[in-house]
């Protein structure tokens, strides 16, 4: 026969789910947190180019933990590499700008 099981020995499954969700959103805020860093620390072009770095390198880091990537991470990611590349290849901050406008009204 079987026995039931005693549901005080099972590992408590929102300790777990508590966790995963706070390593997510610390995973979302990261990009930002650095760009803001590296703006204050070194100035508008590095710190763009860390902005792009570290948005694909969230991209990388989510697309291994799950097999997917959200649709939201995605679309900021490839805003920052655009708008980000067009700030440094022509030298010119308005672009950087436009990319937080344009990633506030389309998200």
């Amino acid at each position: 026969m079987y026995q039931r099981a005693d549901r005080r020995h099972l590992p408590d499954s929102r300790i777990s789910f508590d966790i995963i969700s706070a390593m997510n959103a610390l995973l979302d805020l990261l990009p930002a947190v650095l760009f803001f860093t590296a703006y204050w620390l070194r100035g508008l072009y590095t710190a763009t180019a860390v902005l792009i770095v570290a948005c694909c390198s969230t991209l990388l880091v989510t697309w291994l933990r799950t097999r997917r990537v959200p649709r939201m991470q995605l679309v900021t990611a490839i805003l920052a590499i655009v708008f980000g590349g067009l700030t440094l290849w022509l030298h010119n901050p308005a672009f950087i700008k436009l990319k937080f406008k344009v990633a506030s009204v389309g998200l």
